[in-house]
């Protein structure tokens, strides 16, 4: 059962008219700093959390952000809900969660939270065709919101956050160019969300930038489930030509683990594997898991997950919407690091040799 305020006046013999006054920094109430100090150490001690409603009665605004989504979606989603959670928590709000099984009765949901005033804003995740008829009704409701997701050439002035995934394929390809290929092949995700093709425009416009190369079809691959056969077959399609234009290098657009076991077993059926020797065949580009390779090494985009994402949303616009600043940037474009991600082989040897020093 919550703590009220007449459960702090009781365990203190005062009356609740007097912690109500402390509690809700209310003028006029005179109280000595010592009495004061007590209050609201023992509601801290109780575990006391201000009636939300309450509040936004008497401030006429919410302290509460709204987390609305359709459906469940995993870890990334839950990723997203802990660290926003953390950092309203930080800045004294509450986070709501509205999760609904259809969109029409999320639409529903927010005419509800924009009439009851329930809310300072509202955080949309979903997929984006969703997300944008969600996004333009809290727009024509004049309800703050931010969006995730590339929605910059529709809509550049809506709050948003992604990746920059044109930045990223442009290092991955130049990290490879000055190592001396010219021949790089891309494979990515089949599919009509905006990151993806986010992705293969800008490997695609690297490619021109810097080699002057305008990229075959032929060497641009697109997975979908199972994701291991698909990456398996078209790596393999990719090392079977014999007409000299095998791609020596290949940049990844297409996060999971599945695929990079593709490619990897598409190079040990030839006894090659990922590496920068002269004959490795060199990959880069993003890798969500943190899972390592089976064999050799490649060079990849770290910290491309919810956390940070989320993180620099948090910072750099739920902040300045919530303290009622204009958004300098609306739209957020995150840069990774770059890593290297190793194979077991490799882990297994770093860590024998650790344990026999220190033995």
């Amino acid at each position: 059962m919550a703590v009220t305020q007449r459960d702090i006046a009781t365990k203190l013999g005062i009356s609740q008219s007097l912690v109500a006054g402390v509690l809700g920094d209310k003028p006029g109430v005179w109280v000595s700093d010592q009495k004061r100090l007590l209050i609201v150490d023992t509601a801290r001690d109780l575990g006391y959390r201000p009636n939300a409603a309450a509040r936004m009665l008497r401030s006429g605004t919410s302290n509460t952000v709204a987390f609305v989504t359709l459906r469940a979606r995993g870890f990334e989603q839950a990723q997203i809900i802990e660290v926003l959670a953390g950092f309203l928590q930080e800045i004294r709000y509450e986070l709501s969660l509205k999760i609904y099984a259809e969109q029409s009765e999320l639409l529903l949901g927010l005419e509800e939270m924009v009439r009851s005033g329930a809310c300072a804003a509202v955080f949309l995740d979903g997929a984006e065709g969703q997300v944008e008829e969600q996004a333009r009704l809290l727009e024509r409701l004049s309800m703050p919101f931010i969006v995730k997701g590339r929605f910059e050439r529709t809509n550049p002035t809506w709050p948003q956050v992604d990746f920059d995934h044109e930045r990223m394929m442009d290092e991955s390809v130049r990290r490879l160019v000055e190592q001396g290929h010219h021949r790089i092949a891309y494979l990515g995700y089949a599919s009509s969300l905006a990151f993806a093709g986010c992705l293969q425009a800008g490997f695609t416009q690297s490619m021109l930038d810097r080699l002057s190369v305008n990229v075959s079809p032929d060497d641009i691959g697109l997975v979908t489930d199972p994701h291991l056969e698909c990456a398996l077959a078209q790596t393999e399609a990719w090392l079977s030509r014999r007409d000299g234009t095998v791609p020596t290098a290949l940049v990844v657009g297409a996060t999971s683990e599945a695929t990079w076991r593709g490619i990897e077993l598409a190079l040990a059926r030839r006894g090659r594997v990922m590496g920068s020797r002269p004959e490795d065949f060199m990959v880069t580009g993003l890798h969500y898991e943190r899972q390592p390779l089976l064999f050799g090494q490649a060079q990849v985009f770290s910290g491309i997950d919810a956390l940070h994402l989320t993180d620099a949303m948090c910072r750099q616009l739920l902040a300045p919407i919530l303290q009622k600043r204009s958004l300098e940037q609306p739209i957020v474009r995150i840069f990774p690091n770059w890593r290297s991600l190793d194979s077991l082989e490799l882990l297994n040897t770093v860590e024998f040799r650790r344990n026999h020093m220190e033995g």
